[in-house]
């Protein structure tokens, strides 16, 4: 027998609805798949981006749903339009096959938006391009603003860790 919680939160995806996530796996907690089945899920009511930024100006956005991502996209087409938005952090390590998504899609999308795809070295304090999706960590830096991105770390004072500058 299934063991349904109910819960306060709010999750972001293409519609408003319910949805059901896992409760009992810690940071891989999930979006439940069509089929699959998990003894321990909380039933949450979802709203798109759109509906849950539609006052605010977001400047960064770190989107990591355990493959999710594509739906919550498609329900952000004018959180995603925004100029104050500079850069989204997304975590793609292919968690999306389990509902059908292909990450190439998401790439696109963001391409779509003005979006270029970086990771960050921040012992250099440099953007590498990727043209593509991050191949050595799960998360991929979507930046629309290079300049002003770049612009943080080349003000910001030096840090010591260790007795090494940064």
């Amino acid at each position: 027998m299934e063991n349904t919680v109910k819960s306060h939160n709010i999750g972001i995806g293409r519609e408003q609805g319910i949805i059901k996530f896992t409760s009992d796996m810690d940071t891989v907690n999930h979006v439940l798949a069509d089929g699959e089945k998990s003894i321990n899920t909380v039933s949450i009511q979802i709203c798109t981006l759109d509906a849950a930024l539609k006052d605010e100006a977001p400047t960064l956005m770190k989107i990591d749903l355990e493959g999710y991502e594509t739906p919550t996209l498609e329900g952000a087409s004018e959180t995603l339009k925004k100029q104050s938005l500079h850069s989204v952090i997304m975590e793609l390590n292919g968690s999306g096959k389990r509902y059908g998504y292909d990450e190439l899609r998401i790439l696109d999308m963001m391409f779509d938006y003005g979006f270029r795809t970086y990771s960050y070295n921040p012992l250099k304090r440099k953007l590498i391009n990727l043209n593509g999706k991050n191949l050595n960590s799960g998360n991929t830096l979507f930046i629309r603003n290079e300049a002003l991105v770049l612009e943080r770390p080349k003000n910001s004072p030096m840090v010591s860790i260790f007795g090494k500058r940064f």
